[in-house]
Parts: C-alpha cells; sequence; structure tokens
C-alpha cells in the first residue's frame, strides 16, 4: 500500500516532524512510494534487494550500529520512506518494534477514515 492510496481522499493539509520515537513493527502498513524491492509484506523481491539485505542482516548479528528508519504517520499507521531492508530484518528476526524518525501527515479529514490494514505477514 502507498502513501498516497490513503492520504489523497483524506486532503494532504501538511506535515510536521516528530523526530525519533520508537514504533510498533505492524503499524508498517505501506510504502511512500512505488516499492519493487519488496513484495507487501517487506520480503525482497529481487536479487539487488537480497545482496543488501544480507550485508545488512550479517551487520546487525554483529552488533553494528543500524540507522533508524525514515516514516511518514497517517493516524496510528507508518508507511516508510527511507528502510525498507532495515523494517524487513526486523520483520524476518521477530522484532516487535523499531526506531523510527516519524514525519506525523496532517490530514483535512480524520485519518480514522482511511482503511489501512497491516500486513497479515506481521509475526
Amino acid at each position: 500500500m502507498q502513501l498516497d492510496e490513503i492520504v489523497g481522499p483524506l486532503g494532504w493539509r501538511g506535515q510536521r516532524q516528530l523526530g525519533l520515537q520508537t514504533i510498533r513493527l505492524d503499524t508498517i502498513v505501506g510504502t511512500v512510494g512505488v516499492r519493487r524491492d519488496f513484495d507487501r509484506c517487506f520480503r525482497p523481491a529481487s536479487g539487488r534487494a537480497w545482496s543488501r539485505w544480507e550485508r545488512l542482516a550479517v551487520a546487525q548479528r554483529r552488533g553494528e550500529a543500524i540507522p533508524p528508519i525514515e516514516v511518514y504517520r497517517v493516524g496510528y499507521r507508518h508507511f516508510v520512506s527511507d528502510g525498507h531492508h532495515r523494517v524487513s530484518i526486523a520483520a524476518a528476526t521477530g522484532q516487535q518494534q523499531i526506531d523510527a524518525y516519524v514525519t506525523q501527515v496532517l490530514t483535512t479529514m480524520p485519518p480514522q477514515a482511511a482503511a489501512a490494514r497491516p500486513p497479515r505477514c506481521w509475526r
């Protein structure tokens, strides 16, 4: 699911930076733009994505610092703008939460009117 599919009908009124937060992985329901490297459950869907995924997963297992992802928040749902590989690794390793820089999207209609549902693949 893409951010525009939800925000378009609600009307984009603006945005505000909320800073670094820890968010639940199961609140991530989609992406900001079209992503062909990952399926809807953030599993790598191309060889290029797998290669980078493996490098990042090894780095994380070694305890290397992994930067926070970047998301847009609409209501209580999140859309990834940067960090698709990190979301994928977090899901694959059973993490429940992930650090993210959050930008809240302000809409003209209440976000509860949006029908974004989390993928059924979250643990």
